[in-house]
């Protein structure tokens, strides 16, 4: 299988077949392939019996057929699910407050996606004006790098500080080698830190929710990360 890149995901289903089968090129596999080998070069059937076995290692689904076997409907069902999962995977996650999503943050998924980058939200949910759902943990997880457009207005959406959140507890996971990168688009990282300036206000709003704690922390981290620092004075560009 070779023609295959190592991002590539293949899972075989084995219909009414035995994988073991697969694996040995037994049973009505062997009658096949020799049928090929008084047709086909020795050297190309010998490639195709290589690859065929590879795929009988792979894990996938087996439907026997068997009467104690599951309705193929149920199946179907969890093939669907998984291919949906993998195709919602994106390489960038972004975190948003609503005051850079229509300017700055727009212009980034932009250049992001025009260099064939899949980010989340992309450029078409940014555009439509509608309130950002809130926490993608699902894509956050699926996500190999996450940008934090750290905002005036970010730390007083708590769908923006629970995404922090959860982008942190993957950055601290040892076995993920999840990236993160924060733009501190006109506020001071220090305040990031600190929790000073604008963001005092806001998390003193968000005292009496039960994860307030965590967020704070988890934000305060953040402002010690390496990142870019948009000031917004005039010669800033």
């Amino acid at each position: 299988m070779d023609r295959y890149s190592v991002e590539h995901t293949v899972r075989p289903i084995f219909y009414h077949v035995n994988p073991s089968d697969v694996v040995k090129i037994d049973g009505s596999f062997k009658k096949s392939f020799d049928e090929h080998k008084t047709k086909r070069s020795v050297d190309e059937v010998k490639q195709w019996e290589t690859a065929f076995a590879e795929v009988g290692k792979l894990q996938g689904w087996h439907i026997d057929g068997s009467r104690s076997d599951g309705p193929e409907t149920q199946y179907i069902k969890d093939i669907v699910a998984y291919v949906m999962q993998k195709l919602m995977k994106h390489q960038v996650f972004l975190s948003l407050g609503e005051d850079t999503r229509l300017n700055f943050s727009n212009h980034l998924v932009n250049a992001l996606e025009k260099v064939g980058i899949n980010v989340f939200p992309d450029n078409e949910t940014l555009k439509k004006g509608e309130k950002l759902p809130p926490t993608y943990s699902r894509t956050i997880s699926a996500s190999n790098l996450s940008i934090l457009v750290v905002s005036k207005a970010y730390a007083s959406s708590k769908s923006c500080l629970g995404e922090l959140s959860d982008i942190m507890d993957r950055k601290h996971n040892p076995n993920d080698k999840h990236i993160v990168l924060p733009v501190f688009y006109h506020v001071d990282p220090s305040d990031v830190r600190n929790s000073g300036g604008h963001f005092k206000t806001s998390f003193e709003e968000h005292e009496s929710e039960q994860p307030a704690d965590k967020w704070k922390t988890a934000f305060a981290e953040v402002g010690k990360l390496k990142g870019w620092h948009i000031e917004g004075g005039k010669f800033d560009r």
